[in-house]
């Protein structure tokens, strides 16, 4: 599987984005197989797993760079899904129209912070 892996990898200077050159789904995530009749992994994991070990159970790994095709492991972290949904709104990678439907309190909603406009997500009539 490793040497299978890095065959399909633009691997760069240390801190660029190493492109997955396979297959990827719909939002530009690698995909790779592992094994007969076995759905595909993401790449990133596997990049993340051949580094850094096993994924703790609970949590999920969160490329720094936001680049869904990188599989750079020093741009990949462990965290929670409210740190990635954090990090979408920080970093503006939200859809606007998704947020028009969250209110405090709210399944999903985690503060999601002031829009350009100065008021929060949700709250705009």
């Amino acid at each position: 599987m490793h040497i299978r892996f890095w065959k399909y990898v633009d691997q760069r200077g240390d801190s660029e984005c190493w492109l997955w050159t396979g297959a990827k789904d719909g939002r530009g995530y690698g995909n790779i197989s592992v094994g007969a009749g076995e759905s595909p992994a993401k790449a990133y994991r596997i990049s993340y797993e051949m580094r850094y070990g096993p994924i703790p159970d609970g949590l999920l790994i969160r490329h720094r760079c936001d680049n869904p095709a990188c599989v750079n492991p020093r741009h990949l972290e462990t965290g929670t899904q409210k740190d990635n949904a954090r990090d979408m709104v920080q970093r503006n990678r939200q859809n606007p129209k998704s947020l028009l439907n969250l209110r405090p309190g709210a399944q999903g909603f985690h503060g999601a912070g002031p829009q350009s406009n100065g008021e929060r997500y949700g709250t705009r009539s």
